[in-house]
């Protein structure tokens, strides 16, 4: 086991209150890489709903809500954790995604649900 490696993070969830500011980094970095792949793999710039993907914005405001007329609401896109800002929900569904989901979306260690 690496102790005091900064990238430990990356395996074991929020191991320290206040992660170093490197690490953050790298970690958006990452989710950023494999955010762009889904979307390029999966013919992104067809989709329904751009979801603000490939926005220079916090990877945590890349969704819409959507209300419909009878007052029903439906979120699309990424849903983040509030504690550590990381992917945990991808919502695509109805959205029109063409191609495969790239083998890189298993690095997406906090993903729960797609």
């Amino acid at each position: 086991m690496l102790h005091g490696c900064p990238l430990l993070s990356l395996t074991h969830p929020n191991p320290h209150p206040h992660p170093h500011p490197l690490v953050v980094f790298f970690i958006d970095f990452m989710t950023r890489y494999v955010l762009a792949t889904l979307y390029y793999s999966t013919f992104g710039s067809r989709w329904s709903f751009d979801l603000k993907f490939m926005q220079p914005i916090s990877i945590c405001s890349w969704y819409s809500v959507l209300q419909y007329v009878d007052m029903t609401t439906e979120y699309r896109g990424a849903a983040c954790d509030q504690e550590n800002n990381q992917i945990v929900a991808l919502f695509l569904n109805q959205n029109n995604l063409e191609g495969t989901l790239p083998k890189e979306i298993g690095l997406l260690t906090s993903l729960k649900n797609l």
